[in-house]
C-alpha cells in the first residue's frame, strides 16, 4: 500500500509543473517521434513488398545480365530447356515505353513483352475480359491487356467496355482483351500494358534483346541452387569471363530481395539509434536538473514528509516516479507523434510518387517496438532521477525545517 501512495503522491506533486516538464522532455518526445516514425514506415514498406512478392511467386528468380550483346529470346528458351531439372518454365520479358493512342486520346506507357505464363508468376486475376494464351503468345497475336489506369486514361468508363476495343501502338492495331491490376511503372504518370513477346519485337520494333528471364523453381529444388545454377548457365553461355560475372549476370531470388531489404533497414534504423542517443542523452540530463530544481525548492514538503514518518526510500522512490512519470509520458507523446507523422509521410509520397503501383503501404511497427521504446524512456527516467533522489532522501527533517 505504500507503494501506491507514494505513486499517487507523486503524480499529484508533477502536474502544478508541467509546463516546465513538458520542456524538459521535448528532446526526448521529438527523438521518439522520429525513431517510431522511421521504423513504422520500413515496417510498412517491408510488408507490403513481402505480400507483394508473394503474390508473384515465392519461387520465382529473376535472371538478367549487363554482358555487352545482352541475353536473347533464343538464350531464354534454351536455359529452359538445359535447366529443366530446376525450373518449371523460363520466360523472357523486355518492356518498352511507347505511346498509345485510341481516336483522340494518346498516353505514355510501359509497354511490356512476356509470356502467357507471366500472369501466374505475377499472380493476379483479370479485372474484365482475360489474359492471352499460349498460342496467342507464341503466335504473335496483336492483343494486350491493360492496367486500370491506362484502361480508364484511353478508354474512359469502368473497363467493361474496353474489352474488344482497339488501340494504336508505332501504327499497330492492338485489341483489348483484358483489364488487369498488374501495377502501374514507378514513374509518375506512366501506366502498364502487356503484350506477348513475339508481338513486341516482331511487330513492335523492340528486337529480340531480353531485358530478364523469369523462372519458376520446381518444387523440391533449393530457390537458392537454383539462381546459382543459371548465373553459371547463363556465364557460359555468353562467354562471360570470371573475373567479371559477378556484376554482368544477375539472378535475384524474392526472399534475396527481402533479405536485403531487411539489411538495409537494420543500417537504417542503426543510425538512427546512433545519431538519436545524444538527443535521449541531453533529454536526461535535462530530466535530472528538473529534478534536482525540484528538490531544491520542495525541500521543506519532504522534509515534512520525513519528518511524519516517511522513510528515505519513500522519498527516494517518488522522486524517481515523478520523473519515470515525465519520460514515459514523453515516450507514449512521441510514439503517438511518429505514427500520426508516419501516415501522414506515407500519404503524401504515395500520392507523388507512385498513386498507381499497386503497392499498398501502411505504416506498422510492432507492439515490442513499441516496448522497447518505451522501455528506453523508463531507463533514461531511471539513471538521471537516481541522483537527485538519493540528494532528496539525504535530507534531514530537523535541520531543514529549523532552517525555516
Amino acid at each position: 500500500m505504500r507503494l501506491v501512495d507514494t505513486a499517487s503522491e507523486a503524480l499529484r506533486s508533477i502536474r502544478p509543473g508541467r509546463t516546465r516538464g513538458a520542456m524538459a522532455v521535448l528532446g526526448i518526445v521529438l527523438c521518439i517521434a522520429a525513431v517510431v516514425g522511421l521504423a513504422s514506415v520500413l515496417g510498412g514498406v517491408r510488408e507490403a513488398y513481402v505480400g507483394k512478392a508473394a503474390q508473384s511467386r515465392a519461387r520465382l528468380v529473376s535472371v538478367s545480365t549487363a554482358f555487352e550483346g545482352g541475353m536473347g529470346a533464343s538464350d531464354v528458351r534454351a536455359m529452359g530447356r538445359e535447366l529443366s531439372g530446376y525450373f518449371e518454365t523460363v520466360s523472357p520479358s523486355s518492356s518498352t515505353v511507347q505511346m498509345m493512342a485510341c481516336q483522340d486520346r494518346v498516353t505514355n506507357v510501359m509497354l511490356v513483352g512476356c509470356d502467357s505464363e507471366a500472369f501466374t508468376l505475377l499472380g493476379v486475376k483479370a479485372a474484365h475480359g482475360r489474359f492471352f494464351t499460349r498460342s496467342e503468345a507464341q503466335s504473335g497475336a496483336a492483343v494486350v491487356v491493360l492496367d486500370e489506369v491506362s484502361a480508364r486514361d484511353l478508354l474512359g468508363g469502368d473497363g467493361a467496355d474496353a474489352i474488344g476495343r482497339s488501340v494504336s501502338v508505332g501504327g499497330v492495331d492492338l485489341e483489348v482483351i483484358g483489364i488487369a491490376p498488374i501495377g502501374g511503372s514507378s514513374l509518375p504518370g506512366l501506366g502498364r500494358a502487356l503484350v506477348p513477346f513475339e508481338t513486341l519485337t516482331q511487330q513492335l520494333g523492340r528486337g529480340s534483346k531480353v531485358d530478364e528471364a523469369r523462372a519458376v523453381v520446381r518444387e523440391g529444388v533449393d530457390v537458392s541452387e537454383a539462381a546459382d545454377a543459371a548465373e553459371d548457365w547463363l556465364a557460359a553461355r555468353l562467354q562471360i569471363p570470371d573475373e567479371s560475372r559477378a556484376w554482368e549476370v544477375v539472378a535475384s531470388t524474392t526472399q534475396a530481395d527481402v533479405d536485403r531489404f531487411d539489411y538495409v533497414s537494420r543500417i537504417l534504423m542503426t543510425l538512427m539509434v546512433v545519431s538519436s542517443s545524444l538527443t535521449l542523452v541531453l533529454g536526461g540530463v535535462s530530466v535530472m536538473y528538473l529534478m534536482r530544481a525540484i528538490v531544491a525548492e520542495r525541500r521543506d514538503e519532504f522534509a515534512w514528509r520525513r519528518a511524519l514518518g516517511a522513510t528515505r526510500a519513500d522519498v527516494a522512490c517518488q522522486v524517481v516516479l515523478e520523473a519515470l512519470a515525465l519520460t514515459l509520458s514523453a515516450g507514449l507523446i512521441g510514439a503517438l507523434i511518429g505514427l500520426i507523422g508516419a501516415n501522414l509521410l506515407v500519404s503524401v509520397i504515395s500520392g507523388l510518387v507512385a498513386p498507381d503501383s499497386g503497392m499498398l503501404i501502411v505504416p506498422t511497427i510492432g507492439i515490442g517496438g513499441i516496448a522497447l521504446v518505451l522501455g528506453i524512456c523508463l531507463f533514461i527516467g531511471l539513471v538521471f532521477s537516481s541522483g537527485p533522489a538519493r540528494r532528496a532522501a539525504r535530507i534531514d527533517a530537523a535541520e531543514a525545517l529549523r532552517g525555516r
